[in-house]
């Protein structure tokens, strides 16, 4: 999961640098299952499908200071943190969570070694109880820090997910033992050629090397 864990890193920083006009630091910090205790008292969910190269379910979880902070600085506040989420305040990280998420679908794409994904934020929820989460196996959390927010988020990932990446792990290794051993095969040389090569060996040659060039008035 390090690649994609990579690319939450770099696409939610872009993601939040192009929408706020200013760089969070955002840092990967553990990995856990999922625990209602480690969860917050409070918070957005936004529920997200996977398809394409294989199927799976995401869940991404944003405490309520850190999502009302965000929709604040998205409307051209200064980042106040509230206890409770409108439907704009719901709206706004929604579209944070699709934005992300759409970046990530295209860096997947356009890497030969990983799979192939799509992601469709389909709703998000504001949460002040306990919910059943069991469907969900995983969870990655993540450091957040932007002037005013001191925060932290979770994505939350089912077993079907987390398999595409370890599959996907083990084939890369496959194919680079396999690309490895045929180079290696490819290099040996038949007897004809190794007879050709002699033949040039004492071959005399004059070699030129132009190791720069720079024209100065």
């Amino acid at each position: 999961m390090k690649a994609f864990i990579d690319l939450i890193i770099a696409e939610t920083t872009a993601t939040i640098e192009g929408l706020m006009g200013k760089t969070p630091n955002v840092t990967h910090t553990s990995d856990s299952d999922v625990s209602l205790e480690n969860l917050p008292a409070s918070y957005a969910i936004s529920y997200i499908t996977v398809s394409g190269d294989g199927n799976g379910e995401l869940g991404m979880i944003v405490p309520v200071e850190m999502a009302t902070a965000l929709a604040d600085m998205m409307l051209g506040g200064d980042g106040e943190a509230k206890n409770e989420m409108s439907d704009d305040d719901l709206d706004a990280i929604k579209e944070i969570s699709s934005n992300i998420f759409g970046a990530i679908s295209t860096s997947l794409n356009a890497q030969k070694e990983l799979p192939k994904l799509n992601f469709n934020c389909t709703n998000i929820e504001f949460i002040t109880q306990d919910i059943e989460l069991s469907r969900f196996n995983k969870a990655y959390v993540f450091n957040f820090l932007l002037e005013p927010i001191q925060s932290s988020f979770i994505v939350l990932a089912n077993a079907d997910f987390a398999n595409l990446f370890e599959t996907n792990t083990r084939q890369s290794a496959q194919d680079t033992n396999t690309e490895s051993t045929s180079a290696q095969t490819n290099h040996i040389l038949s007897p004809t050629e190794f007879k050709n090569i002699n033949m040039i060996l004492d071959v005399r040659l004059n070699v030129k090397v132009r190791i720069g060039q720079k024209r100065m008035l």
